[in-house]
């Protein structure tokens, strides 16, 4: 292994348990992850994924892999071919769930971190494509549509990586079986298999802010978050945008979808799910009406 190589990424779908396979795999004893939820240089364009290694990573044995996990980066435009640019022979690991359900989790969590000021997952969602209520740097956040396009990124990877390093997890069947799925990917991943103790917290259960100013406020891009990078070292900015953003935070109890329009986005996404379950041998047909 490269001093520097990232071996395994997760580089997706958002609001598809990301975090929980990262926590997961990160406890096997030949895999490194960074110390932070997210590895930010994926998709940054203008970030160095070596200075992000050096900064964000452990040392790393000589047989360890480094595991790196950004829930975005599936829908970056030029995260897949960074990532190929430094290691050609990276795997590649995504969390795909139900469309319908991650955009409306997605609006839920978009509500919490302040980043949706629209009180209603149909607004937000004929809002999409033409918002001028959110900040630019924050709007592929709202993007609820087209990050339930996983055609699209997966033929993308798919062309650059192959489809041998690419490994294609559904959230139904990891909540189902998660030590089928781990075991499966720690024998694709070519590791020794290892109980790999469950998460020690849910992670991004249900919350909504309290005050969407100051939800806005702790956003990554807004003032006082750089100020306080510019001001404390190393993650010290970031983690006090989290404790803002914990202070901040209110129970919630999520209402269902209504039943009329999952019926019509279930309609909006039948023949994506078709074209993915053929393409890459996926049972995506669980997904209509679940």
């Amino acid at each position: 292994m490269h001093d520097l190589t990232i071996d395994i990424v997760i580089p997706g779908a958002q609001k598809a348990g990301t975090s929980s396979l990262l926590d997961a795999l990160g406890r096997h004893t030949s895999i490194v992850r960074h110390v932070t939820a997210e590895f930010p240089p994926l998709v940054n364009s203008q970030a160095s994924l070596d200075e992000g290694i050096t900064k964000l990573f452990p040392r790393a044995g000589a047989a360890q892999l480094r595991l790196a996990k950004s829930a975005g980066a599936m829908h970056t435009n030029d995260s897949f071919e960074r990532l190929h640019a430094h290691n050609p022979n990276a795997r590649l690991i995504f969390m795909l769930r139900n469309p319908v359900n991650r955009m409306y989790s997605a609006y839920w969590f978009a509500r919490r971190t302040g980043d949706e000021p629209l009180s209603t997952f149909s607004e937000a969602i004929a809002a999409e494509g033409v918002r001028q209520d959110v900040p630019p740097a924050r709007r592929p956040w709202v993007d609820y549509r087209r990050r339930s396009d996983y055609l699209t990124p997966l033929r993308r990877a798919s062309g650059l990586f192959g489809r041998d390093q690419l490994k294609i997890v559904l959230l139904e069947d990891y909540a189902i079986d998660r030590e089928e799925c781990l075991n499966e990917l720690q024998a694709w991943l070519g590791l020794a298999i290892e109980p790999l103790a469950p998460a020690s917290a849910v992670r991004n259960e249900a919350a909504a802010a309290s005050s969407v100013r100051l939800a806005g406020l702790a956003r990554r891009s807004g003032l006082p978050v750089r100020m306080a990078r510019r001001i404390l070292p190393g993650q010290w900015g970031t983690h006090l945008r989290r404790k803002v953003i914990s202070f901040n935070e209110k129970p919630v109890s999520v209402p269902p979808l209504d039943d009329a329009l999952r019926r019509r986005l279930d309609d909006e996404f039948a023949e994506h799910n078709r074209i993915l379950g053929d393409e890459f041998d996926l049972a995506t047909t669980r997904w209509m009406s679940a």
